[in-house]
């Protein structure tokens, strides 16, 4: 719940902004926010991380903070989010790589639906894109957890880490 809570503050920050200024500022900003995910992903955790059950205070800020910034993210460009806050859970959930991702496309869900009700209320909206979206989105919803569940955490958590580090030299050269 804390999650959706900080991310969801975000969001609602995220997609006021995208209605008052332009897409640029993110479009330079996404390469760079994805590039340290994947590496967030891609870095050992410590000992101590891998057998504590609780987080200092400090990580606790630190978390809320990481969630705030990802959910105005999220409301305000999108790609490469989930990658962002699957990053962030995998460090302060001490869960395997499926429960995490679980949890993610739950927070996901919620958040997008925040900022749908903003942008449906506010602009206008390409219904024939919507459309095509949700039916992926429901597709992949599907078919996505049994895979997550069938697939060692490592590899999944490497895999994307991998995918995350390469979107982001990708969309880099594109934007730069």
């Amino acid at each position: 719940m804390k999650v959706i809570v900080f991310a969801g503050i975000g969001t609602i920050i995220g997609s006021l902004i995208l209605l008052n200024s332009s897409n640029k500022s993110f479009e330079n900003v996404a390469p760079i926010i994805i590039m340290i995910s994947g590496i967030l992903m891609l870095l050992p955790k410590s000992q101590r991380q891998l057998t504590e059950t609780h987080m200092t205070w400090f990580g606790k800020i630190i978390t809320a903070i990481a969630l705030v910034l990802v959910g105005m993210y999220l409301g305000y460009f999108g790609a490469g989010g989930g990658v962002m806050l699957i990053a962030i859970l995998l460090r302060a959930v001490n869960q395997p790589y499926a429960i995490c991702n679980a949890i993610r496309n739950f927070v996901s869900l919620i958040l997008n639906w925040i900022s749908a009700v903003i942008f449906m209320f506010t602009m206008p909206i390409n219904w024939v894109a919507l459309i095509a979206i949700t039916i992926g989105l429901l597709v992949g919803g599907y078919i996505g957890p049994p895979i997550v569940r069938h697939i060692p955490s490592k590899i999944m958590k490497y895999g994307v880490g991998i995918g995350a580090v390469v979107l982001a030299i990708c969309l880099g050269i594109k934007t730069y």
